[in-house]
């Protein structure tokens, strides 16, 4: 979903940020195109979300721990991120989500794409064969052929 007409780095209203929240859990994605923010305002707005966690394998921006930096230069062959991985799906409680913010991007490349793991099933023969943890279980859609809602997933 993309979202116009506000300034996240801005204050906004308890209102406002509920249905910012509400157009995440149903589209899982949401953009709001030509925003100017510093990372401190960046920070103040994802932590409107809940309490922000920290990627265990990287150090934050000096004065910003909480801001890891994805930077790409022209000589280096190889990009952050650029495999496919899930956020720190892994933990046992996994953040609600990410928040990225782009200074910079290239003409063409540089996609970040969001799969809809969620929509994944697994059929009830394999699920039976299998252990699920709770965090596996609330992060990969279904469990046993029942579907989890979207809050159950996410929260």
């Amino acid at each position: 979903a993309t979202i116009s007409g506000i300034d996240i780095a801005q204050d906004l209203s308890s209102a406002v940020i509920a249905e910012i929240r509400a157009a995440f859990l149903e589209h899982l994605v949401v953009f709001f195109h030509d925003q100017q923010l510093t990372p401190a305002q960046l920070v103040a707005f994802a932590k409107r979300f809940g309490a922000i966690g920290y990627y265990p394998f990287v150090a934050g921006m000096a004065g910003q721990p909480e801001v890891v930096e994805v930077v790409k230069n022209e000589d280096e062959k190889i990009n952050f991120g650029g495999l496919w991985h899930t956020d720190t799906s892994y933990l046992e409680r996994p953040p609600l989500g990410s928040v990225l913010y782009a200074v910079e991007v290239p003409k063409f490349g540089g996609d970040t794409l969001k799969p809809r793991a969620a929509a994944v099933s697994v059929p009830r023969a394999a699920a039976r064969r299998i252990r699920l943890s709770p965090a596996m279980a609330g992060r990969h859609g279904r469990v046993l052929g029942q579907p989890l809602r979207a809050a159950q997933c996410l929260e």
